[in-house]
């Protein structure tokens, strides 16, 4: 069968999982709610499938947050920034859960558009190669028009030896 693996996720996973979430500024409603059943969890077992799926979805929260994160400090070592990129320097440096929020959203947009950005120029790459294998010269015309430069060539250079 075709297709991604289902997902398996360790102990070790979901105890990163739990650290990360710990050491968030501001969390979410999805992560306070993983917070809030983990005190009657003794083991993996006790895990319900809604449990499952809720860890799944905080990992990918995990995992979007530490693009975002890893986005900004490419933003914070760039000499120049754009407006945009100023803007989200800005609410960086903002300590309150409004601030964060929008700075995490105005990050989500902003790597969508990097990967906009991508996918044009690889679009663009494409369609060159594909221009470049349509409007291939047809090799017996190359061959003909070698064969008169050649002609030329000869022609001139006898030119110049006749003429000195």
């Amino acid at each position: 069968m075709a297709g991604r693996q289902k997902l398996v996720l360790t102990l070790d996973d979901v105890k990163q999982l739990i650290k990360h979430i710990q050491q968030l500024p501001f969390k979410r409603k999805i992560e306070q709610r993983l917070l809030d059943i983990l005190p009657g969890k003794k083991s993996m077992a006790d895990f319900s499938e809604a449990d499952w799926l809720l860890i799944k979805k905080c990992r990918y929260e995990k995992n979007a947050y530490l693009k975002q994160i890893a986005a900004l400090a490419k933003i914070q070592s760039q000499p120049t920034p754009t407006k945009f990129e100023r803007d989200i320097l800005d609410l960086a440096k903002r300590s309150d859960i409004d601030a964060h929020f929008l700075k995490l959203d105005a990050l989500k947009n902003y790597l969508q558009q990097q990967d906009q950005k991508k996918a044009e120029i690889k679009l663009r790459n494409q369609k060159k190669r594909i221009d470049a294998k349509v409007n291939k010269p047809d090799p017996s015309l190359k061959k003909q028009r070698d064969r008169e430069n050649y002609y030329l060539g000869a022609m001139c250079k006898k030119l110049f030896d006749v003429t000195g």
